[in-house]
């Protein structure tokens, strides 16, 4: 277990991957077909001027804008002999000597035997039920300055204070690509390394012109101007695509899309598109590659990562493989994933099936196991209020990211797999040879919850969080939310927080189905790389003229922290004149980062500043107050000395510091720390004031308080004669000490003698 968050963790994920390196993991050198092509470019449009051009403001009412709502591609696949791992134990750097972690949390576990999640620091509606889609596909993502929610029926731009910058259709957003474009299933992603947002969805269902859209911003603000490309399935138009995935990596914008043939509905194959990211943002003529994964030997939906790190030229993709797989040499069934490897050279592209994550790794017995989907297709979620039940949907995996050496992805499991009577989801972390490192399930034994549309993201601590809806009879359909903060090797589960709770019963029947979802959204905060944002859906109100109404809601997460401070004057007593350092220490006494760390020290009386240096930080004067930043405070104290002198203006000096962090402190407390003068001879010569009493005529003599061990004495010739005490003892008045001095004939000269006393 690591001790410090910021660099033993990622040295034990380093000596991770280079484990993989000397392993000899199982890969299955099959080569995916591939052909190469260009988009049909849609030119450089402005968001803003686009949404407010009047002859399209007809378009949103003239197409059905439910879209297609094909089968699960097929999941009993075949697996390779000997591909499947039967080890416990990991091997080598982070995992090694550590068993596999498995959590399960619903059922009898109670929420009160977790820590609650963190309450939403920041909660606002994303976009409400229109009337115009059936199900919104819920999608967004956020950037600097703006959060941007995209759904079926509209796409909405707003502050990271909720307040609404721009509302348009989906359709119009992407209306440059043809006449009456239809738009559906919309994904949409962030990049921070790029600062630019990255939209996707499927085009025109039942038209010679279906295909995929891919739209790309000009910089980090979604209301300026946008890149468009469109991209047929193929040479005979009678194919379309069904719930575009989009991910990213240094090299590639890769969309995954399940493909069907538009005559019969039957799923046809998977396709993945490796669009070369810096092409696209430049604007250029869009080269891709396109491959294509025969649906009888991959099935679809093969999800690519969002990749969390700038460098990385691999992108891994993550497919639901088999909830229930049995091979003949096994005695028990196991639930299985698959990876596959985009790689190679921009222009010679490679995708590479690869290894299975199972959950025969695991210590349960036993394994774990699923149904990947119900035959009947029939709703299991239950609500309030009516007989009515939801669709929740299959076990294709939801939303996969990489970092640290290693890909975290999402998904809802039917349970239990022979008969499925309810849903949960589950998130899961493995290495790019299959071994697992762990594995959480969010599940009701007992029946009376269900679980589904669950997305995951995980920031630069390795805590992370999951979002998802939740059924029973007890609630309308509503959305929450769980965090697992790291422990500096596994995820530990917190307690669930209610996010948004349903307002009402919820019936939006489409062939056969109460439909909901299809996904949801989770992601890092691009300001700190620390917070999260999730979007979930939840059930509004029925009205007279709609049964089945939703809302999407988004929530700001921020890891909860505890700082510690202290001040320690350095030496603690001083001279007047003497140089001295306060020593400002900042950490965290979770094994979590705070964020966005803001010291404030203001300089006290008695101080004069001379300068100021951090560690790991920045730290400047201004209004006579010291500021010090930090991006991330961790258990590793963090340091800020600011240099000065005692200038004597009071005997004991005392500085006091205000620090903050992005977020709700767990259990804060201030800081305080002084430094006393002492009887030791002054470094600097006091500076003499003498005030005239008018109402007397008498004279005041002051100087700074804190020199002490002073003696005023005086006498009648300014270059002999002896100096004599002044018998008037001194008082303190404010900051300074004061003398009257005694009258009487002729002059008299004065000065201040230290001691020794």
């Amino acid at each position: 277990m690591k001790s410090c968050p910021t660099q033993l963790f990622r040295v034990f994920r380093a000596l991770c991957l280079l484990a993989l390196l000397l392993a000899s993991a199982f890969a299955e050198e099959t080569s995916i077909p591939v052909t190469r092509a260009r988009l049909v470019q849609g030119g450089r449009v402005n968001l803003g001027e686009l949404a407010r051009r009047p002859e399209l403001a007809t378009l949103y009412a003239t197409r059905q804008r439910t879209p297609p709502n094909p089968s699960m591609p097929p999941e009993n696949l075949p697996v390779p002999a000997g591909a499947l791992r039967r080890h416990h134990l990991a091997a080598s750097g982070r995992h090694a000597g550590r068993p596999i972690l498995s959590s399960q949390v619903g059922g009898t576990v109670q929420l009160s035997d977790l820590l609650p999640s963190p309450a939403p620091t920041a909660s606002f509606q994303g976009l409400d039920d229109d009337g115009s889609a059936s199900a919104p596909d819920t999608s967004g993502a956020v950037g600097p300055a703006h959060v941007m929610t995209v759904l079926n029926s509209q796409i909405r731009i707003q502050g990271r204070d909720g307040v609404p910058v721009l509302t348009t259709t989906l359709d119009r957003f992407f209306s440059v690509l043809g006449d009456n474009v239809f738009a559906y299933d919309p994904r949409c992603v962030y990049d921070p390394y790029g600062q630019r947002w990255i939209l996707t969805a499927a085009l025109d269902p039942d038209r010679t012109t279906a295909g995929i859209a891919l739209a790309v911003s000009l910089s980090s603000d979604p209301t300026g101007d946008w890149y468009r490309y469109s991209v047929g399935l193929d040479s005979r138009d009678a194919l379309f695509a069904d719930s575009p995935v989009v991910g990213f990596n240094v090299r590639w914008i890769a969309v995954q899309a399940n493909v069907f043939n538009q005559a019969s509905g039957e799923f046809v194959e998977s396709q993945v598109l490796a669009f070369d990211k810096g092409d696209a943002y430049a604007g250029g003529s869009g080269a891709f590659a396109r491959f294509h994964l025969a649906a009888a030997d991959y099935g679809g939906s093969q999800i690519p990562a969002t990749t969390m790190d700038p460098s990385l030229e691999k992108l891994y993709l993550v497919k639901s493989w088999n909830g229930s797989y049995a091979e003949t040499a096994a005695s028990k069934p196991e639930g299985l994933l698959r990876l596959f490897t985009l790689s190679g050279a921009v222009g010679s592209e490679q995708l590479t099936p690869g290894s299975f994550i199972n959950t025969g790794q695991e210590t349960f017995d036993p394994p774990f196991t699923w149904a990947d989907s119900l035959v009947s297709g029939a709703d299991l979620g239950i609500q309030n209020g009516t007989t009515h039940r939801i669709q929740l949907g299959d076990s294709r995996i939801q939303s996969v990211l990489y970092r640290g050496g290693t890909v975290w992805c999402s998904q809802t499991v039917l349970l239990p797999a022979a008969a499925p009577t309810r849903s949960g989801v589950q998130w899961w972390e493995a290495f790019e040879d299959g071994r697992l490192f762990q594995r959480h399930l969010v599940d009701d034994a007992t029946g009376q919850w269900s679980y589904a549309y669950p997305s995951l993201t995980v920031n630069n601590h390795y805590d992370a969080l999951l979002g998802y809806n939740g059924f029973a009879s007890a609630i309308f359909p509503s959305a929450y939310y769980r965090f697992y903060p790291s422990d500096g090797t596994y995820n530990n589960p917190q307690g669930e927080r209610l996010m948004h709770a349903g307002e009402g019963t919820y019936l939006e029947l489409y062939q056969g189905q109460n439909r909901w979802g299809d996904w949801s959204a989770t992601c890092v905060d691009p300001l700190n790389d620390g917070a999260f944002w999730t979007l979930q859906e939840y059930a509004l109100s029925p009205v007279p003229t709609d049964a089945g109404r939703w809302g999407v809601w988004w929530s700001q997460v921020v890891p909860p922290y505890d700082l510690r401070v202290d001040i320690t004057p350095s030496p603690a007593r001083v001279a007047v004149g003497q140089p001295f350092t306060w020593a400002l220490t900042v950490s965290n006494a979770l094994l979590s980062f705070a964020y966005g760390v803001r010291a404030t020290v203001p300089l006290p009386p008695g101080f004069a500043f001379q300068s100021v240096e951090t560690t790991n930080g920045t730290a400047f004067l201004s209004n006579n107050i010291v500021y010090a930043r930090w991006d991330t405070v961790g258990v590793a104290r963090q340091k800020c000395e600011i240099l000065g002198y005692a200038n004597g203006s009071t005997t004991n000096v005392v500085a006091t510091a205000t620090v903050i962090a992005f977020g709700a402190e767990a259990d804060g407390r201030s800081s305080s720390g002084s430094v006393n003068l002492v009887n030791a001879q002054p470094l600097l010569a006091p500076e003499l004031e003498i005030t005239p009493v008018v109402s007397s005529g008498t004279l005041i003599l002051s100087w700074p308080v804190g020199y002490l061990g002073m003696q005023l004495e005086a006498r009648h010739t300014l270059n002999g004669g002896l100096w004599s005490p002044v018998n008037e003892g001194a008082r303190v008045k404010g900051s300074v000490r004061v003398v009257e001095l005694p009258t009487g004939p002729g002059e008299r000269y004065y000065r201040l003698r230290w001691t020794g006393n």
